[in-house]
């Protein structure tokens, strides 16, 4: 099924890939406690793997690559097996089942994945600071909140990406104060449509080194986010 869909939307996957990921897919609609809303089958495989990887067709992504609040492993698992030896991916799970749960999969799948059991705001001052090339994140709420939590993960040069519906494009007039504090720049906005449904995948560069003072507690990020 999950090769069809590929076709149908030009996306470039092997056999081996499509059977992966659909493997993938069903061991999270499976799951024994609540990873994803969708039960279906097809419309899980659009919403997980689809809406991940048709606004990366000509994205060249390589290096050290995170997905930030990876959940059941979405975007991470899919940007694994599509990029292939071209990235080397973590996943950070701040919920332990979670973690667990992505630890056990990928074991059984064999999936060439980092799977880390922590908070975003804490890896981000050890000694996963500025060491990815790339950032990812689905849901990690209000854009100023993604971005602090992501920008101290990323190299100088690095880029972050950020998915979101169709509000996101309006909700980028608030985040000129963020991006002054992180040194980040919206690089491009990169719209694309799902069966009706108006996606955009939000691309950002930064451009120097982020401040030691971000980020911060995460109390203080969710209660004083850099709005402007």
């Amino acid at each position: 099924m999950l090769k069809k869909l590929c076709e149908a939307y030009k996306i470039a996957i092997n056999e081996q890939q499509a059977t992966l990921l659909e493997e993938f897919v069903r061991n999270l609609v499976e799951a024994p406690f609540n990873l994803t809303g969708i039960r279906e089958l097809r419309s899980a495989l659009l919403k997980h793997v689809i809406e991940v990887l048709l606004p990366l067709i000509n994205e060249n992504l390589e290096g050290y690559v995170i997905d930030v609040g990876t959940g059941g492993g979405v975007p991470a698992v899919p940007i694994s097996v599509y990029y292939g030896e071209k990235v080397k991916v973590w996943a950070l799970e701040s919920i332990e089942k979670k973690a667990r749960f992505l630890n056990t999969v990928a074991e059984k799948l064999k999936l060439s994945i980092t799977v880390l059991n922590t908070r975003a705001e804490e890896a981000g001052k050890e000694k996963y600071r500025e060491k990815f090339d790339a950032a990812f994140s689905r849901a990690l709420g209000i854009l100023p909140v993604a971005l602090e939590l992501m920008a101290p993960f990323v190299k100088v040069g690095g880029k972050i990406y950020i998915y979101g519906g169709r509000t996101s494009e309006d909700k980028t007039t608030k985040i000129n104060t963020a991006l002054k504090e992180l040194s980040l720049s919206l690089e491009r906005i990169k719209p694309y449509t799902i069966e009706g449904k108006d996606l955009r995948l939000l691309v950002f560069r930064k451009y120097e080194p982020t401040p030691e003072a971000y980020p911060r507690r995460f109390s203080v990020i969710k209660k004083k986010p850099l709005k402007d």
